[in-house]
């Protein structure tokens, strides 16, 4: 009765079933390959989404498995068309029929072994991991109690389902060395297995163009007919057949690697797309935790979920319980769950269904370096308020894989990788080249990986957690909440807007100018008002920007005797405020061409908080630990701190104000620091001081706002010409020694 309902869904004609596909019009599908697509286990691929859960980020990305193996199947119809063509041309003889099918049955079959949510949770249902999918897709082929083990026996014979398993996976061939299709004595096999497995074959051509399609962008229409009508055959110097592609189809090749590309850097590895495959494993190895630890029942459990926790390994029936339908009905069920224990599984499952909670950060740095620091920075953080004893059992990438309050993924979009299943060129000449050696774009790319990060906090969730988690029960609400707010700062403080510094600063004459320093500070400040902006006092209300007090601070810089930092365009400084050092390091934003242009400078500032310090001793900042640790995080490559003196100090009586806007019709808001400087320059090494007096203006909104700055100091600098005004390209640092040297 169910295959019956399941055929009536499509139209038979002349011994072929018709089903209209969005992505290719009408596929045609012999009556022989019916009972395969009408089986339980292929059937169960309606049910899992073909991008996991990218329809929270896109949502016209439903489309499922089933879908894309009925593509890959026709894709693979029209490349076994294209090399029945190629052989007759050859002279050579024609694929028998049988092999022909069995491949269409094999690129049919290639993904029936992926866990719900495709590869999201390939690694995470802990007693379903059989990494990759297609070892699931053989065990299911092979299994003599499936549906779908009888249909292929009853179609192609007691061998049929093994013949199609080597086909999948040719690493678990029961066939060994027998050739699948030998022309000439050529052993094919290699040929067949790579057009359902590699860096070009049916399943990608299918999935880019259908993923393209669903999605809503363009860059995925690859050109099927010349990419299918440029596949050639060729002997490697090992004797290996391989597919090659006709030197005259090469730009063809590279389109299709371009589109695979750009389909990753923005649809595979959308950001929120990673967030919420990341939430999704964090859910169920909460899951596991909680059945562990006898804080979820069975009763609380799914159907096809219960043997992912019980049974290990997964048998198939039971594996074949689970698809995406079974996983969002248990998170829908756990977000209203009531047990006070599984408060973060409640917490998480409400995110998932509701889009809700988890705020991303745009961190300005997310080298593999850089985020290596920042694990190790939250770790430290959140360790040095419990017993570090515990933090040291396991590492820093451990330990945020385990917070449940970040989510935190980098990726990297590869063009091609080379030799992992190679993509090879049979020139006019009869050469055989691998494409990397003659594709001068393929070669740009190799090595270059873009990098794309998924950052995202919940507040709410730390504060649960600090509350409710055995490590830090013993934490008063006073602690707890200083700890939320200095696990924000450091999230904070790797934003762009926080550590890249965008400035422009101006110095004034030190003689011509018939007006006092406070004169000129409120005429500035009155400038800015008619020009429709807010001033007010970095500490006071919009009404009292005039009573704003100037506070000294004084800056020590270090450096080598060798001068290191300073000929990298980097600074070392130490700020004294009370008991406390604020160490800064600025490095140059390198390859920016927006940097020191029109005087706005881009740097990368790195902070960290000194307590306890001895401002008659500066120097021994850098025997500390802490100091020692900045030093190696951000300086290890130019310079050591036993290496490093102070070599300028700079006295700055420093009057600061806010500066604040909203802009257009969106509203976006420009935030800036004003601050009047009056600084004396000393060099420890010469004894030499010099004076000036500067203005300086910081952008602290979004960058998109920088070309309001642009119009705003144009405007400023037109209405104070006579002030003599000019525009300082270098840092106080760099004009410190330029002037006491």
């Amino acid at each position: 009765m169910i295959k019956e309902q399941a055929r009536m869904s499509y139209s038979a004609e002349f011994g072929e079933a018709r089903i209209r596909d969005n992505v290719y019009g009408d596929i045609l599908i012999p009556q022989k390959f019916l009972p395969i697509i009408d089986s339980y286990e292929f059937q169960r691929l309606r049910n899992i989404k073909q991008l996991a859960t990218a329809q929270y980020a896109f949502p016209g990305a439903s489309h499922t498995r089933f879908a894309h193996s009925i593509g890959t199947f026709y894709v693979m119809q029209r490349v076994i068309a294209h090399f029945d063509r190629y052989f007759q041309a050859l002279g050579q003889p024609v694929i028998p029929l049988r092999e022909k099918e069995l491949l269409l049955a094999a690129s049919l079959l290639h993904d029936l072994g992926h866990t719900p949510f495709s590869h999201a949770l390939e690694d995470t249902l802990q007693n379903a991991q059989k990494i990759p999918h297609e070892r699931w897709t053989v065990d299911i082929i092979k299994d003599k109690s499936t549906s779908l083990h009888q249909a292929l026996s009853d179609i192609f014979g007691k061998d049929g389902p093994k013949e199609i398993a080597s086909l999948i996976d040719l690493q678990h061939d029961d066939q060994g060395t027998t050739p699948f299709f030998s022309a000439s004595e050529i052993n094919l096999k290699n040929i067949f297995h790579s057009l359902i497995s590699s860096q070009l074959d049916a399943d990608r051509l299918d999935y880019i163009r259908r993923d393209s399609i669903s999605v809503g962008v363009s860059y995925g229409m690859i050109d099927l007919d010349r990419l299918i009508g440029g596949f050639r055959i060729g002997i490697l110097d090992n004797g290996k057949a391989v597919v090659c592609v006709a030197e005259e189809n090469l730009s063809d090749v590279e389109g299709y690697l371009y589109a695979r590309y750009q389909m990753y850097r923005n649809i595979y590895l959308n950001p929120y797309k990673m967030f919420t495959e990341e939430l999704l494993r964090k859910i169920i190895k909460c899951v596991y935790k909680l059945y562990d630890h006898d804080c979820l029942t069975v009763s609380e459990l799914p159907l096809g979920f219960k043997s992912a926790l019980q049974k290990s390994p997964m048998d198939v029936p039971d594996f074949l319980l689970l698809d995406d339908s079974v996983i969002m009905g248990a998170i829908k069920g756990w977000a209203k769950i009531q047990d006070e224990r599984a408060w973060l599984l409640k917490k998480m499952c409400t995110c998932m269904v509701q889009r809700s909670g988890y705020v991303r950060y745009l961190f300005a740095d997310i080298s593999s370096e850089s985020m290596a620091l920042f694990k190790e920075d939250l770790t430290t953080l959140m360790g040095s308020y419990i017993s570090q004893k515990i933090f040291n059992e396991k590492d820093a990438d451990a330990w945020v894989q385990e917070f449940p309050f970040v989510v935190l993924r980098n990726a990297s979009a590869q063009l091609y990788k080379k030799e992992r299943e190679n993509i090879y060129v049979l020139e006019n000449s009869g050469r055989i080249m691998e494409i990397s050696d003659c594709s001068n774009m393929v070669r740009a790319f190799i090595g270059d990986d873009s990098l794309i990060s998924a950052i995202y906090l919940d507040l709410e969730i730390l504060e649960l957690y600090l509350e409710k988690d055995e490590m830090f029960k013993g934490l008063n609400e006073e602690i707890r909440k200083n700890l939320v707010k200095e696990v924000r700062e450091l999230f904070e403080s790797r934003t762009a807007r926080n550590s890249i510094e965008i400035e422009k600063k101006y110095y004034l004459p030190q003689s011509g100018l018939d007006m006092t320093w406070m004169h000129i500070q409120r005429q500035f400040c009155i400038a800015l008002d008619e020009m429709g902006y807010l001033v007010h006092a970095a500490k006071g209300t919009v009404q009292e920007f005039m009573m704003a007090e100037p506070v000294i601070q004084t800056d020590y810089y270090f450096d080598t005797a060798a001068e290191t930092l300073h000929q990298a365009n980097c600074s070392l400084r130490v700020r004294i405020k009370g008991d406390k050092a604020e160490l800064t390091c600025k490095r140059p934003v390198s390859g920016s061409r927006s940097c020191g242009e029109q005087g706005q400078m881009e740097r990368y500032e790195y902070a960290s908080i000194l307590k306890d310090v001895d401002g008659s001793s500066i120097s021994d900042v850098f025997h500390r630990e802490e100091g020692v640790a900045f030093v190696k995080k951000y300086l290890a490559d130019l310079v050591s701190c036993g290496d490093l003196k102070t070599v300028i100090t700079i006295v700055n009586q420093r009057t600061l104000y806010i500066v604040e806007k909203q802009s257009g019709s969106q509203q976006i808001k420009e935030t800036y620091e004003l601050a009047f400087d009056d600084v004396t320059f000393k060099n420890s090494i010469t004894g030499r001081s010099y004076s000036e007096k500067q203005i300086e203006l910081e952008l602290k909104s979004d960058a998109a706002t920088r070309l309001n700055m642009q119009g705003m100091t144009n405007q400023l600098e037109k209405k104070f010409a006579g002030w003599n005004l000019t525009v300082m390209t270098e840092s106080k640092y760099e004009r410190a020694k330029k002037f006491t040297e």
